[in-house]
């Protein structure tokens, strides 16, 4: 369990330096050792740094479309 959370927040601190927002086809990639860790339970721990990444970046997508769009700014 101690290793699936520190797993989990690297891949929130990694998430955390992208400098801007993939495209949301970018976040099924995430998903992909999410689905793995059924057959080899190898990726048990690449599964949870890909989740916290995808937690992160699903976040600054939500907080993103609150903002005000850029032809508004002015």
């Amino acid at each position: 369990m101690r290793a699936w959370i520190v797993s989990f927040s690297g891949g929130v601190f990694v998430a955390s330096y992208i400098p801007y927002l993939p495209d949301p086809r970018f976040y099924l990639l995430l998903f992909l050792p999410l689905l793995c860790v059924h057959w080899w339970r190898c990726l048990f721990l690449a599964a949870a740094f890909c989740l916290g990444i995808f937690w992160l970046l699903l976040i600054a997508q939500a907080h993103e479309q609150k903002l005000l769009p850029r032809h508004l700014e002015q």
